[in-house]
């Protein structure tokens, strides 16, 4: 029980080509939480405490997510704008909704706005100058967001906080 790399690359490869900017950033949302929530829950979804996330908890992010995308498709503003999008998602759940009997969530030290957004940058850059196709780049983003998500290293991962206090990993 995890988030997947595969999931998200997944839902990234089914994304289309968009008219506008609003129903871009709603697929981009929507693609990240069904990443977060899992496809296939709770196989695939966030996790901490031995809990999947509750789905009542992802609408709200993705909205944010979806109104912090707004200036995407402006010329060199995707990799920051989607970064911030991705920090948005990850402030506007709430501990309680996502996690019953949490008190509190910690993102994961590896998911920094700087990190994610040179990340981003370096991807679409390589991208471009690769000439990747369509699923080959989304999964190359797929693999730069990931682990800055849910990194392997224990002490990097996010956490909830529980009454004790304790804290578990968020995966």
């Amino acid at each position: 029980m995890a988030m997947l790399q595969t999931t998200l690359a997944d839902e990234l490869k089914a994304l289309a080509l968009y008219d506008t900017e609003v129903a871009a950033a709603a697929a981009w949302a929507q693609a990240f939480a069904n990443y977060f929530q899992g496809v296939t829950p709770p196989v695939d979804s966030a996790t901490s405490n031995a809990l999947p996330i509750a789905p009542g908890a992802i609408p709200a992010a993705q909205a944010a997510m979806q109104g912090g995308l707004t200036g995407m498709n402006t010329p060199g503003a995707a990799a920051a704008t989607i970064a911030a999008a991705i920090l948005v998602f990850w402030s506007a759940l709430v501990p309680a909704t996502a996690w019953p009997g949490s008190t509190g969530i910690i993102l994961p030290t590896t998911l920094t706005l700087p990190a994610l957004t040179a990340t981003l940058q370096g991807v679409f850059t390589a991208n471009i100058s690769g000439e990747l196709s369509k699923d080959d780049s989304m999964v190359a983003i797929a693999g730069a967001i990931h682990p800055l998500n849910a990194p392997p290293a224990p002490a990097a991962q996010g956490q909830t906080v529980w009454p004790g206090p304790l804290q578990f990993p968020i995966t």
